[in-house]
């Protein structure tokens, strides 16, 4: 079926994009699901992207923009309320309507162009209403009749952690030692380790204590990639399947030759590699299965431990913003860390 994007302005003015330009609703895709988190969309069926047969109404007001996410009967499933924080709230009014106008523009570029406009979108303006005590608007309707809704922001640079857990907005004053060590892993001493492990304990009461965990985790992956859901990256040669345990012996850079241009997802469940061509999921495994993380310079290695003995590596040319992989690596290693104390506390 077709989907319908109606982009509703300040001024009363509205416009319609039909779906059969398929580039248009890649571009949609893109900066409304990787740029805002629509949760909902983010399939454990390797289906990031597919949003096909789903109609989306868009909403930008002063300082905030309102996603209503219909089914293919035109039945209303999902609000989903985002504020923005940007110096000028007309230029995402005008990336929006100027998107109709993108059915032949290129996803890296549309990607660059859309994270100037929405860097920064939810977690610093957030941060700023729980300083000054406001109650962020609209969060009844948020999370109307979705009671397993969990929405989660986290702001290490600005040192404060926000949690939107059924109905409850939980700041948390998180230790100097994490707001630096997160953006430096070679700063991850004990000390910080502990004070960051209390950190994570102070969340338990709020929830069960293996959902606030796992919660906890997937907080650091929105913290690696806080300002983007997808990495762009090389692909470098194919995928190193060994079974029965074998360690592969990782070379410096592999042939180039081989290489896919692709990007890397990370969701709640699974680690994915999509195709930037045709955002295509290449491969998908669940992030559980992660063991090891190696990042040198601009080069990142993912090294996956599978059922029946197998090995996987990703290999990738990191190509994203600076920062970006070494916050992977930090996110890593502060999760582990943090789930191998709680298992030694809870036996």
């Amino acid at each position: 079926m077709d989907v319908a994007v109606t982009v509703h302005m300040l001024d009363g003015s509205h416009l319609t994009v039909p779906a059969t330009q398929s580039m248009l609703v890649r571009d949609l895709k893109a900066a409304v699901v990787a740029r805002l988190c629509l949760r909902p969309l983010e399939a454990a069926t390797c289906g990031f992207f597919q949003i096909s047969a789903q109609g989306l109404d868009i909403f930008v007001s002063e300082d905030t923009m309102l996603v209503d996410i219909y089914s293919p009967r035109n039945k209303l499933i999902k609000c989903l309320l985002f504020t923005l924080i940007v110096p000028d709230v007309s230029g995402v009014r005008a990336v929006v309507e100027d998107s109709k106008l993108r059915a032949k523009c290129s996803i890296p570029d549309y990607y660059s162009e859309c994270s100037a406009v929405y860097k920064g979108m939810l977690i610093h303006h957030a941060l700023d209403k729980i300083h000054r005590g406001h109650v962020l608007a609209h969060s009844d309707r948020l999370l109307e009749n979705t009671s397993d809704l969990c929405c989660y922001f986290i702001a290490v640079k600005y040192g404060a952690l926000i949690l939107e857990l059924n109905q409850h907005i939980i700041p948390l004053e998180v230790s100097q030692a994490l707001e630096q060590t997160a953006w430096d892993p070679e700063a991850l001493t004990e000390s910080a380790m502990q004070e960051i492990y209390r950190d994570a304990r102070s969340l338990l009461k709020y929830s069960s204590q293996e959902a606030i965990l796992s919660d906890f985790l997937y907080c650091f992956s929105k913290l690696a990639l806080y300002d983007s859901l997808s990495i762009p990256a090389v692909w470098i040669g194919d995928l190193i399947n060994k079974g029965g345990g074998q360690t592969v012996k990782m070379v410096d850079r592999p042939d180039t030759a081989k290489s896919i241009y692709c990007y890397l997802l990370l969701t709640r469940e699974y680690i994915c590699l999509a195709s930037r061509d045709s955002m295509q999921i290449i491969e998908s495994i669940p992030v559980p299965s992660l063991r090891r993380l190696f990042y040198y310079s601009d080069y990142l290695s993912l090294y996956f431990s599978m059922p029946q003995g197998q090995e996987l590596y990703f290999n990738l040319s990191v190509v994203c913003t600076e920062n970006c992989a070494r916050l992977i690596e930090a996110y890593y290693t502060v999760s582990r860390h943090i789930l191998d104390r709680y298992q030694q506390t809870t036996g």
